[in-house]
C-alpha cells in the first residue's frame, strides 16, 4: 500500500468517525430536548374519557421543567379536553403569578394527584365545577362546599355478623334469603320464631337500611375520621344528613375526595358486589 493509499484511508475514517460522532450529539441533543419539554400524558388515555371524574382518575406521566403556571394549565386543558382555569384575583391577592416556574415529575399517578402536588407546595388548590377546574388558592378553594348524595343503603342493610362471618346460620338458626337488599345474600335468624311462619322458612325477609346497622353508626365513623374538625357537630362549615339511605354532604372537593374513599374500603371489606359507593354530583 502506497503513502497516497493510506492518506486516503485515513482521511475517509477521519469523516466517518465524525459523523458518528456527530449523530450520536445529535440523538443526545434530541434526547434531552424531549426530556426538558414540558409534558403530560399521554393524551390518548383521554379519548374515552367522557366525565370530569374519570379524567381525574387517569394515570398520567408529568414533566415539568420550570414551566409557568399558565402555561401547565394551558397544557392540561390541552391534554385532558377540559377547561382548566386560573381564579387570578385569588392568586394575586396571595402574591402568586401566573407566570410562577412549576417544576414537577411523577409517572402513572392519578391526574387528581399529580395536580394536588403541583398546587401543594405554592399553597394552592383546585375546585371541580361541573365539567372544569379552577386553580385557586387553598383558602379560597375550602370556601367551595358542592353538595353531594351518597348512596349508602347498601351498607346501612348489612346485617351483624355471625361469629365474624356475614350470612350464616348455626344450628338452632335458619338463613332467610334477602330482598330489597342485593348485597345482602340473607339473614339468619332463630327457629324459634318458624312457627310465626307456619313451620316453614319465609321465603325472603325485607332488609330495611339502618334495622340493622344504624346510619348514625356510618355517620359517626366518616365524621370522626375523614376532616374530623371541619364538620357542624364540632362548629365546622361542612354538613352531612341522613335521608332514606342516602347520605347528603356538603364539603370541599378534597374532603369528598375522601370520604368516597372511606365509603369504598367499607364496600369492599364487606365483600359488597358493587366495589364502589354510588355518588350523585
Amino acid at each position: 500500500m502506497n503513502e497516497r493509499e493510506n492518506s486516503h484511508r485515513q482521511v475517509i475514517l477521519s469523516i466517518a468517525m465524525g459523523l458518528v460522532f456527530a449523530l450520536a450529539l445529535g440523538r443526545a441533543a434530541y434526547a434531552a430536548e424531549k426530556e426538558a419539554s414540558p409534558y403530560i400524558g399521554p393524551a390518548a388515555a383521554f379519548k374515552d374519557q367522557t366525565t370530569l371524574q374519570e379524567k381525574l382518575k387517569t394515570k398520567v406521566d408529568v414533566n415539568f421543567e420550570a414551566v409557568p403556571l399558565k402555561d401547565v394549565a394551558r397544557l392540561l386543558s390541552e391534554v385532558t379536553g377540559t377547561s382548566v382555569m386560573l381564579r387570578e384575583r385569588k392568586l394575586e391577592e396571595a402574591a402568586v403569578s401566573p407566570d410562577v416556574l412549576v417544576t414537577f415529575h411523577v409517572r402513572q399517578t392519578s391526574l387528581r394527584s399529580a395536580l394536588r402536588l403541583i398546587l401543594k407546595d405554592l399553597e394552592l388548590g383546585f375546585v371541580e365545577c361541573d365539567n372544569y377546574l379552577v386553580i385557586t388558592t387553598s383558602e379560597d378553594a375550602e370556601t367551595e362546599m358542592p353538595v353531594r348524595v351518597y348512596d349508602v343503603r347498601e351498607l346501612l342493610a348489612l346485617p351483624e355478623p355471625a361469629d365474624g362471618k356475614r350470612s350464616s346460620a348455626t344450628s338452632d338458626q335458619t338463613l332467610v334469603p334477602a330482598v330489597g337488599a342485593a348485597s345482602t345474600p340473607g339473614l339468619a335468624i332463630p327457629k324459634s320464631v318458624l312457627p310465626q311462619f307456619g313451620g316453614a322458612t319465609p321465603p325472603a325477609v325485607c332488609l330495611d337500611p339502618g334495622t340493622f346497622s344504624n346510619s348514625e353508626e356510618l355517620l359517626g365513623i366518616i365524621t370522626s375520621t375523614v376532616a374530623n374538625q371541619t364538620w357542624d357537630s364540632v362548629g365546622g362549615p361542612a354538613s352531612i344528613k341522613h335521608y332514606k339511605g342516602l347520605f347528603v354532604v356538603s364539603q370541599t372537593s378534597a374532603v369528598h375526595e375522601q370520604v368516597e374513599h372511606l365509603l369504598n374500603m367499607l364496600h369492599e371489606a364487606a365483600g359488597l358486589p358493587n366495589k364502589t359507593v354510588k355518588v350523585f354530583r
